[in-house]
């Protein structure tokens, strides 16, 4: 802690409090804040993410209702062992986990949904597929859905 607490003193001037869904004592980077305080996108603008094994945004985190509000839904992302699902983000909720293989020069990408998944999510993982695929180097990417 006393690492972090002067990583965090260093940081303190370029540094200003926020809230956020009623919590208070909470700190964002003063360049941010513009951003912070814009209007969140409408509609179709919101990106479907693909988070990868142990994301940032999952870790560390003591109150989850914020990314998976559904409590029985909770143990599909956080699992036995500290182990971190690689998830589905859409809106700022969770609404999948995912898995992944490599097979003959492509990504094969396996969603398996949550109570947010939706039919329309589909394109915007197939986009995020082919991302991933490109970044490892690979051809192209196929999504399958888990039942």
């Amino acid at each position: 802690m006393r690492e972090a607490d002067g990583w965090l003193a260093s940081l303190a001037p370029g540094l200003i409090s926020v809230s956020c869904g009623g919590r208070k004592g909470l700190a964002a980077l003063a360049d941010d804040a513009r951003d912070l305080r814009a209007d969140p996108p409408a509609g179709k603008d919101w990106p479907l993410r693909l988070l990868p094994l142990w994301d940032g945004l999952l870790m560390g985190h003591k109150d989850k209702t914020w990314t998976v509000p559904d409590a029985a839904e909770r143990p599909a992302v956080w699992r036995r062992g500290a182990h971190v699902s690689a998830a589905v983000l859409h809106r700022g909720r969770i609404v999948a986990v995912w898995t992944q293989a490599k097979r003959r020069g492509e990504l094969r990408v396996e969603i398996a949904p949550l109570g947010g998944w939706r039919k329309a999510m589909l394109p915007g993982a197939r986009r995020e597929a082919r991302a991933v695929a490109a970044h490892l180097g690979l051809k192209g990417a196929e999504v399958a859905i888990a039942i």
